[in-house]
């Protein structure tokens, strides 16, 4: 099955493709996110079938792995494409066999007002105040444009007089992140995270000594306890992986 609609994607704008209840993809409003309908069935055959997995590609190359259950969102980041045209593709895996459907986009990565632009002169570091960072997680990195995730909280400082307007430095700054953790131990646990940005993405949590806990008693944590989190967030060495390092977390149920 396939759509012949066409939408523009901007980089540093808002898109979404949505595969819907016909499993058609369309276009909608969101925060460039490439996102699989509500429902958990599609028609196939003769009847309906559950899914069991959901793959997004761009122009045939996969975009991160396989999604066995809702929501099935993966996050597109338009500034990795080249300009002009582009397929979009969503493969439903069922029980009885697989459907795909494609959308024609095209992607325009010119900068719009507010935008900076990153290049080679461009300086990226963390915020030093309370940045444990380098004893708490050796493998952490923000060194660069590959460093860069959805979901970090960034300062960008601009070069002076430059234009177009240009990033002289970014700012990993910290910032909060809510959610539930899914297993733990000691000093670290996963989280899957509210935030639509982060749905899919596994979050290792790192604490130490210096961390802040709020609202623990005895054992800290455990799997299903809602906090939220304020730290550091890193892309992770896997795909769909980050890895945060945590300054404060708070039990809020």
């Amino acid at each position: 099955m396939s759509s012949d609609n066409a939408v523009s994607i901007v980089g540093n704008q808002n898109s979404q493709i949505t595969v819907g209840n016909s499993s058609l993809i369309t276009a909608g409003n969101g925060n460039d996110i490439l996102a699989a309908g509500s429902n958990s069935v599609v028609t196939a055959g003769n009847g309906n079938a559950t899914i069991t997995g959901v793959t997004f590609a761009v122009d045939g190359a996969q975009i991160g792995v396989m999604l066995t259950s809702s929501p099935y969102v993966v996050v597109l980041d338009a500034r990795t494409l080249a300009p002009g045209p582009h397929t979009i593709s969503a493969t439903l895996n069922s029980i009885v066999g697989n459907s795909m459907s494609s959308i024609s986009v095209t992607v325009n990565n010119s900068p719009a007002v507010g935008d900076a632009v990153v290049d080679s002169s461009t300086v990226f570091s963390v915020q030093a105040v309370d940045n444990a960072s380098a004893a708490m997680c050796v493998q952490c990195s923000f060194a660069s444009l590959a460093d860069m995730i959805p979901g970090q909280t960034l300062e960008v400082r601009r070069r002076a007089n430059s234009n177009p307007p240009a990033a002289a430095q970014i700012v990993l700054k910290q910032g909060s992140n809510g959610g539930t953790i899914l297993s733990a131990g000691a000093t670290t646990f996963t989280l899957q995270a509210n935030g639509t940005l982060l749905q899919n993405v596994t979050i290792q949590v790192l604490t130490d000594t210096s961390t802040v806990l709020e609202g623990f008693s005895g054992a800290a944590f455990a799997a299903q306890q809602k906090v939220v989190v304020r730290g550091f967030l890193y892309k992770g060495s896997a795909p769909g992986t980050a890895i945060l390092v945590a300054r404060q977390v708070e039990l809020v149920q």
